[in-house]
């Protein structure tokens, strides 16, 4: 058995198409829509895979590149909020469509 699984209580995974893979392992963010209602449910010590898909404009593309474990529960933010944390948290692309 290996490490990760002995850490991890749960596992999910993150297919990403962003053009920038700068938040991974930062932060997992969502719009707040019912389809995406799973994120208040991750518990702190949950790991999340990140894998980049065909689609996305990023050099990475149809790779996983990481595991991150989740620290804290979900906040949920505005949207100028949202923009404002991700830029502190230097992972806002300004060639995002807002």
């Amino acid at each position: 058995m290996s490490v990760l699984s002995v850490n991890c209580k749960r596992f999910f995974l993150e297919a990403t198409a962003s053009p920038y893979p700068g938040h991974i392992g930062e932060c997992l963010w969502s719009p707040a829509i019912s389809s995406y209602k799973y994120i208040e449910g991750f518990e702190v010590g949950d790991c999340i895979i990140h894998y980049i898909t065909a689609d996305s404009k990023s050099t990475y593309k149809k790779t996983f590149i990481g595991v991150s474990r989740v620290a804290s529960k979900a906040k949920v933010y505005t949207k100028e909020e949202l923009i404002n944390k991700l830029k502190e948290l230097n992972v806002w692309d300004l060639n995002h469509v807002d």
